[in-house]
């Protein structure tokens, strides 16, 4: 089989789209698709500067590998075989669809003919994970998918890549955080409890699953925290009982009076691979201490995914647990915080003075 068409079903373009975007020399056809010249054995970038060819005399492939099979060579004009580092990611990613659907990382790298070590570098330097953290975060995300269209646990499983059901829920209790059932259905087959309390910055809500913490909030409204939750997980088995996730609550509201730092309370959340890791080094942060945005970004590897980090930050849904209070602007300002800029600025200055009080 000439790899499905060569691949051109994968990338979702007719031959004579790709032909247009060659002819307007379209910089983001790059990395997608290279057009090889049957009279000179040539093949080329789409945007190659050098002059279009007949349109009979052009053919289409994946990528230059598939070209040079078929014993063309590469344009010494625009250097079709030299990819950055963010095409070839952006290429093995879209493969993840098709090709290397059911490989790997080692062999994925043994097809792109580079060692493991440097491809999962390659994939830290532009993603900030490695490409086995890539394929978790991408087979999970589209199970999610195919599950909210069908409704059909098995059948999503299987169209998603999963092998058996034990590798997806081997899966889905580091990522998805519930039960692969119940997930993209408003928490359907879930029991979640919460109790309210209130405290010197107004009511704290503490919500759990059998496996830990999945909300933590703050408000002035206690009916306004408990209908967001119920919106949030409308479809689970969710009931109030003050007493049963009073111990979530006391360590809460210890650390908001800076008794004591919240430190090990086990959560129950969904993350994406990239979230999980800012999430965590959120949560290597020591009381009393800040950083920057852009500063989290450098921390993570990828000093140019500071918007990425603030959406990170902005969709914890576990206040003090995942200390997204302790990032402020460059400027020092302490920019947006969830549950209130005021919230924010007391718990930082009580964080502060309980570190420096506390014993060595």
């Amino acid at each position: 089989m000439a790899r499905r068409t060569l691949q051109l079903e994968v990338n979702e373009m007719s031959t004579e789209t790709m032909w247009e975007k060659v002819l307007q020399r379209d910089a983001a056809a790059d990395g997608r698709f290279v057009y090889a010249v049957r009279s000179t054995h040539i093949y080329c970038r789409p945007t190659c500067p050098s002059k279009r060819p007949n349109r009979e005399q052009v053919e289409f492939f994946a990528n230059p590998k598939d070209a040079e099979q078929q014993g063309y060579r590469a344009c010494r004009r625009c250097a079709p075989k030299t990819e950055s580092r963010a095409d070839h990611v952006a290429r093995i990613c879209r493969e993840l669809t098709d090709e290397y659907k059911n490989l790997g990382p080692d062999e994925i790298a043994q097809h792109e003919g580079i060692p493991l070590r440097r491809l999962n570098q390659i994939f830290r330097d532009v993603l900030g994970v490695t490409v086995r953290e890539y394929q978790a975060s991408h087979k999970l995300e589209d199970f999610k998918t195919k599950l909210k269209a069908s409704q059909d646990v098995t059948g999503a499983m299987y169209d998603a890549g999963f092998g058996s059901s034990s590798r997806l829920y081997e899966k889905s209790d580091a990522v998805l955080g519930m039960t692969p059932a119940s997930y993209g259905r408003g928490g359907r087959g879930a029991r979640i409890t919460f109790g309210i309390r209130k405290s010197t910055i107004g009511y704290i809500l503490a919500a759990a699953t059998e496996k830990g913490v999945c909300t933590i909030s703050f408000g002035d409204n206690r009916e306004k925290l408990e209908s967001d939750l119920r919106e949030e997980f409308h479809a689970a088995d969710t009931h109030r009982n003050d007493a049963k996730v009073a111990t979530y609550l006391d360590a809460i509201a210890d650390h908001v009076q800076g008794n004591e730092f919240l430190t090990s309370i086990p959560i129950d959340i969904h993350a994406t691979a990239f979230q999980a890791k800012v999430w965590q080094l959120l949560r290597e942060t020591k009381p009393g201490e800040t950083l920057t945005y852009s500063g989290l970004a450098a921390k993570l590897g990828k000093p140019s995914s500071t918007r990425a980090v603030a959406r990170a930050c902005a969709s914890n849904r576990v206040a003090l647990a995942i200390p997204c209070h302790r990032v402020v602007a460059a400027s020092g300002d302490l920019a947006g915080y969830r549950w209130g800029v005021e919230r924010k600025r007391e718990i930082l200055a009580r964080e502060r003075r309980s570190a420096i009080t506390a014993p060595k």
